[in-house]
């Protein structure tokens, strides 16, 4: 009787046992799908915000199927930044990325504003790809003795730019003028500039700041924003992964490796062997006041990037221009050198200097070649546009444009 009993109770408790098991298999297996529904509603909600486009203005709710959404879309240097939040119960699960303009077949790799002088292709100089060129086209010339030597005048098609350049959204311009001003200061997480920070994409930013110039050693990585009023040097030994820099000048010395984005208002130089890493960008949004002379100053450049760097992403140049101001039609605005490579785009509402190589888009409103002592409007000398070997390549916000994923954050 009493082994009965005994083996009653085990059974008993082997079979509370299995259906406690089962329940928490069954418990664990819904918290699961549940999971993984929430992780695939997030990543399809951010890739609609992108689709759609657009900036918001603040983060906007909403519920659907008693999923808790929170999406976000704004600028984050020279790429959008889209931001997606689920909650499902108890369960969270964020997302965001960077986006930009998808390269498609129409993509031009080089686009000549129309002004009335054709392009001239001297010495080594070759264009590929879909080309767009003032309706006077393109010519063959020669610069001291030297020859343009190409088989051809431009390898790839070419089509009738028009008067102006493509044209970026007005928002990201607002963006980049509100950047440079004192505005962005009110932000509550201004802090006092320290090195040796890294912060998440899925958190605000954190803000740094400093009115005098700031050179940075130390290590800086994710969503950190780095202003100064003065200038901004960045040197070899610093270690930078996405961060955003602003000020008025800013100067990359020489065999510094990271990925960058830099804002300016005067200047930007990249030193000899930099190497700044997709997505990268530099910038300058300059302000025209008053007259400027119309003289070259070869020493002289708004962006410089020297031999040996290589930059993989947006090179770009923008101008305001102040009621009854004139700009300078001969200073080169973007001076690539011999021996320096882009990697994306380069954009400039002024001229450009090109001795290097821009395996890409390059949109101009106008070339300048400084040679022995002389100016040659609308010559390129040596300088190459090749086609971009980055499939995917997500690149500045050109309106009416299909959008991209450029990289997913952390």
């Amino acid at each position: 009787m009493q082994f009965a009993l005994l083996v009653a109770a085990m059974v008993a408790l082997l079979l509370s046992t299995f259906i406690g098991l089962t329940h928490i298999h069954s418990f664990f297996g819904l918290q699961s799908e549940e999971l993984i529904d929430l992780v695939q509603d997030t990543n399809q909600k951010l890739l609609e915000t992108i689709e759609i486009g657009g900036l918001q203005n603040d983060t906007i709710t909403g519920t659907v199927n008693k999923i808790e959404t929170k999406t976000n879309v704004s600028y984050f240097g020279a790429w959008q930044k889209s931001y997606v939040a689920n909650q499902l119960h108890k369960k969270h699960f964020a997302r965001t990325a960077l986006f930009g303009s998808k390269k498609v077949e129409e993509t031009p790799n080089l686009y000549l504003k129309n002004e009335s002088s054709p392009l001239i292709v001297v010495g080594a100089a070759r264009i590929e790809g879909s080309s767009y060129l003032p309706a006077n086209g393109v010519r063959g010339g020669m610069i001291a003795g030297n020859y343009y030597q190409g088989s051809a005048l431009v390898y790839g098609p070419i089509k009738t730019s028009k008067e102006e350049l493509p044209e970026l959204d007005s928002a990201w311009r607002t963006y980049l003028h509100f950047l440079t001003t004192k505005e962005v200061l009110q932000n509550d997480h201004v802090q006092r500039f320290l090195e040796n920070q890294k912060h998440s994409f899925l958190e605000k930013e954190k803000l740094f700041y400093r009115s005098a110039s700031i050179t940075i050693t130390g290590n800086l990585q994710g969503n950190c924003i780095i202003k100064s009023a003065s200038s901004i040097v960045v040197s070899a030994t610093a270690v930078l992964d996405d961060v955003l820099l602003i000020a008025p000048k800013i100067r990359f010395l020489s065999e510094f490796n990271g990925v960058v984005q830099a804002v300016a208002t005067k200047e930007i130089v990249v030193a000899k062997n930099v190497k700044l890493n997709y997505p990268s960008s530099l910038v300058v949004l300059k302000e025209v006041v008053g007259q400027e002379a119309s003289v070259h100053n070869g020493s002289q450049h708004t962006i410089t990037v020297n031999t040996g760097a290589e930059i993989a992403g947006s090179v770009v140049f923008l101008k305001r221009k102040s009621k009854g101001a004139i700009y300078n039609r001969i200073q080169s605005d973007v001076m690539i050198a011999a021996g320096a490579e882009i990697i994306g785009e380069v954009y400039c509402e002024g001229n450009t200097e090109l001795l290097g190589t821009v395996k890409g888009s390059l949109y101009t409103a106008r070339f300048v070649a400084d040679q022995y002592g002389s100016i040659y409007m609308n010559h390129i000398y040596n300088g190459k546009v090749l086609k971009n070997p980055i499939d995917d390549y997500s690149g500045l916000p050109f309106i009416n444009s299909a959008k991209t994923i450029c990289k997913w954050m952390y």
